[in-house]
């Protein structure tokens, strides 16, 4: 039996059988540029500026993420009625659209990820969507297997998808792309915050047929969400907006304002921060070029990021004008909206009702309630 394997240091071996049709293709998928691409994208931003071991990557992070959605996946199949599973137009034939999804969640992140979309403006949902659906080796690999394939991974992706539990497997309070990057961002940061029972969690997770929802059930499954949740909410307060990572990223802001006004260097670079690149375009770029642009400028911003330099930031309860202050927004690890919520259970029978989770649990409601936003003053 064929097969490819990756050693991935949160989840051991992720294992693709080649013999599978399904798996091939998740194998055909990440052998495209477009996909070998994340390999040069950091997951964390410029917080390995404060956190030397956070070198990982989109790559890692996106098989990461196809792994834990298979297990979903392969756990409600033995879990759930045959009733859904089995129709023509069910789940069955959503299988592989739901693990080309969570494959492929994360394939629009340009250079320095979320870094990046603050000066464009644009997320990289946008770039996914569009690398998915345009002439790409992505979009003419999906197409080959199915051609209503690449449709049926974006309304997954975009929550447009008649089945919303596959949305919810993907994208939601509670999907595959958070369990895996709470985990490995937890442990490449080694802060070691995102700690949590993957499978004990997963095992929790039924489909709630009446809402056509992931709904977790029972106290185990609870107090798993809890320790997911807070595990969440700490990693965004101690690693994500750590102060420092903060001021690391404002001098990095202040470089690609830099880049976006140049005139002399890497064209293809000026043009997507100033929103004029088109896909292929788009898909040259990577870390790399943004490197090469700091390490070959005479600018002192720039020498003082290749020399870790970086401003220093304090705490302030005044926003002066005549200074740079940065706000430290609550972490909104848990942001419910309609649609959206993570939904719970006490058991499946008939008699039992769903309801959002936050109603069962006095520390989900408080994960939920913004805090206070802190300034800190930066000084250059």
């Amino acid at each position: 039996m064929p097969t490819r394997t990756y050693r991935d240091a949160i989840h051991q071996d992720v294992t693709l059988d080649l013999s599978d049709p399904v798996e091939a293709l998740l194998d055909d998928l990440i052998n495209t540029p477009e996909f070998q691409r994340l390999r040069r994208i950091k997951q964390v931003g410029v917080a390995w500026l404060v956190f030397p071991c956070a070198e990982h990557t989109r790559f890692q992070h996106s098989i990461g993420t196809m792994h834990v959605a298979r297990k979903i996946y392969n756990h409600l199949e033995t879990v759930t009625s045959a009733r859904l599973w089995n129709r023509e137009d069910g789940p069955a034939d959503h299988r592989a659209a739901l693990l080309c999804a969570a494959l492929l969640h994360d394939i629009g992140h340009g250079p320095f990820s979320h870094s990046c979309e603050k000066i464009t403006g644009i997320n990289h949902e946008s770039w996914t969507y569009k690398i998915i659906m345009e002439d790409t080796n992505i979009n003419k690999i999906l197409e080959e297997y199915d051609e209503e394939l690449p449709h049926i991974v974006t309304d997954i992706l975009t929550g447009c998808s008649d089945l919303d539990f596959l949305t919810d497997i993907v994208s939601s309070n509670l999907d595959a792309d958070r369990m895996d990057y709470l985990l490995r961002d937890s442990y490449f940061s080694g802060a070691y915050l995102g700690t949590y029972d993957l499978n004990l969690l997963i095992r929790s997770l039924r489909i709630d047929f009446d809402q056509n929802r992931l709904v977790v059930v029972g106290d185990k499954g609870l107090c798993e969400v809890e320790r997911f949740l807070h595990s969440g909410y700490h990693c965004y307060q101690r690693i994500f907006y750590h102060k420092t990572v903060l001021a690391a990223d404002y001098l990095f802001q202040r470089i690609l304002y830099e880049i976006k006004d140049s005139v002399n260097f890497n064209k293809l670079l000026k043009k997507w921060l100033n929103n004029e690149a088109d896909t292929h375009e788009y898909l040259k770029l990577d870390d790399h070029d943004i490197f090469d642009f700091i390490k070959q400028s005479n600018d002192y911003e720039c020498y003082r990021f290749l020399t870790r330099n970086l401003p220093k930031i304090e705490e302030t309860e005044f926003i002066d004008k005549a200074n740079v202050t940065l706000p430290k927004q609550p972490s909104r690890f848990y942001t419910p909206t309609e649609g959206n919520e993570i939904l719970y259970r006490d058991n499946m029978t008939e008699a039992c009702e769903t309801v959002e989770i936050s109603t069962a649990s006095k520390l989900i409601q408080s994960l939920r309630q913004d805090g206070e936003v802190i300034n800190y003053l930066v000084t250059l």
